[in-house]
């Protein structure tokens, strides 16, 4: 039984959150224990280099688990992982870039995969440190960044376009009829010059932040110049950025998977008290209408709670979504089973679970 202090409309899909694990006593007696109800019992786990897993005979569920045994690789190198798939080594790879997309595509007894999804590519301001405390600097960086380049360029069309809230039409009773914000280096600098604001601005970025991430930030900063205004980069080392770098320096490169609902996404990044919130938003009226569309029940008023909590969040914070990033993925022509999932990557992780091998 669950007994909630307050109503929550969408609790059999808040459930779903790939955080929330079934383990002996929630996990209390030994929070690292690995047992688990899924098709699959862990063997051995290697950090950073590959975790093993052998069929659960006792899996209450008979409508998946297909294969004897999954290994799941960590190859970091990207040419070692087309070749690992090109040569039968492995079965299935992800997070490709889209050059690779082209490339992988021609080649025999492969297949290329491109899922529409919930995970965004974007630039995190801390609203509560200078100079981003400063909405009119805010906005001017928004008007600086051309999304359609960003789009055709680093993603290689593969996504969509994003607009400074972080829901696409992936979610239910997501808005529709918000303007697309659009590139425009003269607003930007007006917005700039009325900041008050002088000098450069430090980017950090990394390519542990998005596939691209490095060439996205030089992209913004040649966009940004073109309203006079200064963005310094400072690339960061792989290692070490999302514990070093992100939510700790008030501007930097930054992705986001998506989430099970629009509730779970906004709780997690704009809730006042979220430790996740890496924008510092925070809006006691935002946190109010949260609460109330959680609880709400009837589909237009909770799209409409919805529609003014996106614009809250793309006009006031320091939020800059240019893009959401399609899942750029390949498997073996040996590989049955693929669904195309919305929810994340991987199948929404559960590429495992659904295929199985043809000789």
């Amino acid at each position: 039984m669950i007994t909630l202090k307050n109503g929550n409309a969408d609790l059999p899909l808040m459930l779903t959150d790939y955080h929330l694990q079934i383990q002996k006593n929630g996990g209390k007696d030994d929070p690292n224990s690995a047992i688990g109800t899924g098709p699959y019992k862990l063997e051995s786990f290697e950090p950073g280099i590959r975790i093993t897993f052998s069929k659960n005979e006792d899996d209450w569920n008979e409508d998946r688990g297909f294969v004897d045994s999954v290994e799941v690789l960590v190859i970091n190198d990207n040419t070692a992982r087309i070749a690992s798939l090109s040569s039968g080594k492995v079965h299935f790879i992800n997070t490709l870039s889209p050059k690779t997309m082209s490339l992988l595509s021609r080649a025999p007894n492969v297949e290329t995969l491109s899922t529409k999804g919930k995970g965004f590519y974007s630039f995190l301001m801390h609203g509560d440190t200078a100079p981003f405390d400063n909405n009119d600097l805010r906005m001017a960086l928004k008007l600086a960044i051309d999304r359609e380049a960003m789009l055709k360029t680093i993603l290689g069309g593969y996504g969509t376009l994003g607009n400074d809230y972080p829901v696409n039409d992936a979610y239910a009773l997501a808005p529709t009829d918000i303007p697309q914000r659009a590139y425009d280096p003269e607003e930007a600098a007006h917005y700039f010059k009325k900041s008050g604001h002088e000098g450069p601005i430090l980017l950090r970025t990394s390519d542990a932040a998005f596939t691209g991430a490095v060439d996205a930030s030089v992209l913004f900063q040649a966009n940004a110049k073109e309203a006079g205004i200064d963005i310094k980069l400072q690339r960061e080392p792989s290692d070490g950025y999302w514990s070093n770098i992100w939510n700790k320096k008030p501007f930097c490169a930054s992705y986001w998977g998506g989430r099970a609902t629009q509730d779970i996404r906004y709780t997690t990044t704009q809730l006042s008290t979220s430790t996740w919130n890496d924008t510092r938003f925070k809006d006691p009226a935002f946190d109010k209408m949260l609460l109330e569309a959680r609880a709400e029940t009837d589909k237009d008023k909770r799209r409409a709670l919805y529609h003014q909590m996106a614009m809250m969040v793309r006009d006031d914070s320091g939020l800059i979504l240019p893009v959401f990033n399609n899942y750029l993925n390949a498997r073996s022509v040996k590989l049955k089973g693929w669904i195309d999932d919305v929810g994340n990557d991987l199948s929404n992780g559960q590429i495992a679970s659904r295929a199985w091998l043809v000789s």
